[in-house]
């Protein structure tokens, strides 16, 4: 089991909580438990892996697993979020942002004509673009008093071309809205711990890195689009 685990944890980063490490487990040719990691007892031997017995590797979480897959071999898992592109966009993110919102009873605002308490409506809109755009995205959310939780669901996003001119009121042209990505900060685990990565494009080579503690490794474009995604960095194109 400890060669299982070193050849695991290299690809995984440094202070990843024990709970998130994967579960091993050994099967037989007909899916049956042969033994299981926590069974074992210190000293003694590991079972015997047989021809037909497999090792069986249970993750706890999604966004580790696909750290170590683009980590451990980003050539066969380059694609890795296309599969996902079905979900929800950054452009719904924007356009979410940008719709009219009515408050609720508890958030009424006072109108000083009528003297009693409406529901108003606000709303908020892009009025210029930026050189560096920064999106956030809204990863934790206060379902109650006491209680929040980690959203992680995944939100496409272009790596080029990242269009907002429909959404700027002040925009002189289409060209003043256009945006490339050139850095990613990554999210993964949820409320009570987690740790951060980082992707970042080479603007010289315009490769792209990913930055895990005190390790970096060229990554595949691909890898960069990930469920982990928490901040996004655009720079306008010229």
């Amino acid at each position: 089991f400890a060669a299982i685990r070193k050849s695991i944890r290299q690809f995984l980063p440094n202070d990843l909580p024990k709970d998130w490490f994967p579960e091993v487990r050994f099967t037989d040719k007909t899916a049956t438990m042969v033994e299981r990691e926590g069974r074992l007892i210190e000293g003694e031997m590991p079972p015997k892996i047989t021809p037909g017995v497999s090792i069986l590797l249970l993750w706890r979480n999604r966004s580790v697993l696909q750290h170590y897959l683009t980590a451990s071999n980003p050539r066969k898992w380059q694609n890795i979020g296309d599969s996902e592109s079905t979900g929800l966009s950054v452009h719904d993110c924007v356009r979410q942002f940008c719709n009219t919102e009515t408050l609720s009873k508890n958030d009424a605002w006072y109108c000083s004509k009528c003297k009693n308490f409406q529901q108003a409506t606000k709303k908020l809109d892009l009025y210029k673009c930026p050189e560096i755009l920064i999106v956030h995205l809204k990863r934790f959310v206060q379902r109650s008093s006491a209680y929040r939780e980690k959203i992680n669901e995944y939100v496409d996003f272009p790596i080029k071309g990242l269009n907002l001119s429909q959404w700027t009121l002040a925009s002189s042209g289409e060209n003043d809205a256009i945006y490339d990505l050139f850095a990613v900060s990554n999210h993964m685990g949820g409320i009570h711990g987690g740790h951060y990565t980082a992707y970042a494009r080479n603007h010289v080579t315009n490769r792209w890195y990913l930055f895990d503690d005190s390790r970096t490794r060229e990554v595949n474009i691909n890898a960069v689009k990930s469920a982990a995604a928490y901040v996004l960095y655009y720079q306008r194109r010229h």
